[in-house]
């Protein structure tokens, strides 16, 4: 019984085959691509870290259908916004609301109540969140709102 010793298997190496080529180029373009990102992530981490964001970055999503003009700003600040306690204070509570939501409505009453047990402690401002996508007359009464405000009467026209 002799044994064939001199048998060579000439299969080729699965990296030299056909698939094996277009999976060898398919990873290194998913490995340049997520290096790239990373670096792109790197990047823009390190500018918001500096604050030299890019103004687009910023203002991108700004709707300038219904008030032309207008700029997102990184911090919006009190400027005109209803605001009722001391300015001076140093807790302040950020109500984002929709006139329209029935959830800000049932609310309303503890709301009421928690801003007259604080309001001589802590700041609470008011600002609008209008959700057009699911209230159809959220944005007009945002600007409603706004006009009540501009007129001082904007606590009157919320409550």
């Amino acid at each position: 019984m002799a044994m064939n010793v001199g048998y060579v298997n000439n299969k080729t190496p699965w990296f030299k085959s056909f698939w094996g080529v277009i999976f060898l180029i398919s990873l290194a373009l998913i490995i340049g691509l997520g290096v790239a990102f990373g670096f792109a992530v790197f990047n823009y981490k390190k500018q918001i870290e500096s604050g030299n964001v890019p103004a687009e970055f910023i203002n991108g999503n700004v709707n300038e259908e219904f008030v032309p003009g207008t700029e997102a700003r990184l911090y919006p600040g009190r400027d005109n916004n209803p605001s009722i306690g001391p300015a001076d204070t140093k807790a302040e509570v950020i109500m984002f609301e929709d006139f329209e939501c029935p959830y800000c409505g049932q609310f309303f009453q503890d709301k009421k109540e928690i801003i007259n047990e604080y309001q001589d402690r802590v700041l609470f401002v008011f600002r609008n969140f209008p959700m057009e996508s699911i209230h159809e007359n959220a944005m007009q009464a945002a600007l409603a709102g706004e006009c009540a405000n501009e007129q001082g009467k904007f606590w009157e026209m919320h409550d």
